[in-house]
């Protein structure tokens, strides 16, 4: 009666602690799915006015070399009006010696060789003015574009400012969701042992000695009738679970290597997994000691199980609570 007492306590406190933990973690993936869409939002704005930077960048490069050529183009312009204008002057000087001869048909040719000259300089002077005002509309067009690109420019850097800001805010939010997740898996693996524990020691003998987890780094730890699987992710040293003598080192077929410990009084570890570690038989080891390296590969788990005189132990009992804080 006692032991139902204390699992239903257990199970009521488990409920609590995940509801509590459920809407902070609830809140923190609200958050960061905000932000992130903020970010993606900002990472759009900024490309269309990137984008819209670099056509106004282009266009300003192609007016300023439209100015180059109508400057030139004018340049030209000038200088042929100037030429004309002394021609018509030598040819006004011509004319005036020609009336003090009183010949007439050299001034009726001179006449119509000015007219010829005026009607020339007339259109010079009419190209001279389109030019200048092309000139002075592309002048005005590079002005414009040059005040939209600085005025993009100065967006664009407020933009990246926002979007950094956001982004940061975002890295500590999922960071702080990240924290939150391991301390829940933590808290929840500390319960569950516990209530293994209450539900297995009212009928079983209590182990007399605790070891501590091989990994520190596990998403799943899966408990049986003898021994423990743990579930990993990432690449990561492997310890020694207590102080001991290492009895044996060697490979399983389709398991991976084997490393048996002996800690004294007929307690023994074993770990089973893909791990590599240069201990040989004889070695003496110390709790928690990094003993070799386990690598992530397809199947990533570890087993892990405690023997007393050669039988397995339900491994889950032996397990130091304490080793939880490492998670």
């Amino acid at each position: 009666m006692v032991v139902k007492l204390k699992i239903i306590f257990v199970c009521l406190l488990v409920f609590s602690f995940q509801s509590v933990f459920g809407k902070t973690l609830l809140q923190f993936k609200q958050e960061i799915m905000n932000l992130g869409a903020k970010v993606k939002t900002l990472e759009n704005d900024v490309g269309v006015k990137n984008t819209l930077y670099l056509e106004k960048l282009e266009n300003a490069k192609k007016i300023e070399t439209d100015i180059y050529e109508l400057e030139d183009l004018l340049d030209e312009a000038k200088k042929n009006l100037i030429v004309r204008q002394n021609k018509t002057t030598r040819l006004i000087r011509s004319m005036a010696l020609s009336l003090n001869e009183d010949e007439v048909t050299p001034q009726k040719e001179y006449f119509h060789v000015l007219q010829l000259q005026k009607h020339q300089i007339d259109q010079d002077l009419e190209k001279l003015a389109t030019l200048d005002l092309y000139l002075k509309q592309k002048k005005s067009n590079l002005e414009l574009i040059q005040k939209e690109s600085l005025e993009i420019a100065s967006t664009l850097r407020e933009l990246e400012t926002e979007k950094k800001l956001i982004t940061e805010s975002y890295l500590e939010k999922l960071e702080l969701k990240n924290q939150t997740e391991m301390k829940f898996q933590k808290q929840k693996l500390q319960m569950k042992l516990s209530s293994l524990k209450r539900t297995d020691l009212s009928t079983k003998e209590t182990p007399f000695l605790k070891v501590k987890l091989p990994i520190h780094a596990f998403s799943q730890m899966i408990p049986s009738p003898k021994g423990v699987t743990l579930k990993f992710q990432d690449s990561q040293s492997l310890f020694s679970p207590k102080e001991g003598k290492v009895i044996y080192h060697g490979e399983l077929a389709s398991y991976g290597r084997v490393l048996m410990i002996d800690h004294g009084q007929d307690v023994r570890s074993v770990l089973l997994g893909p791990f590599e570690s240069s201990l040989q038989k004889g070695d003496q080891v110390q709790s928690d000691q990094p003993i070799g390296f386990i690598k992530a590969q397809t199947t990533n788990s570890l087993y892990f199980e405690i023997r007393k005189r050669n039988i397995a132990q339900k491994t889950i009992n032996w397990i130091d609570e304490l080793s939880f804080s490492k998670i």
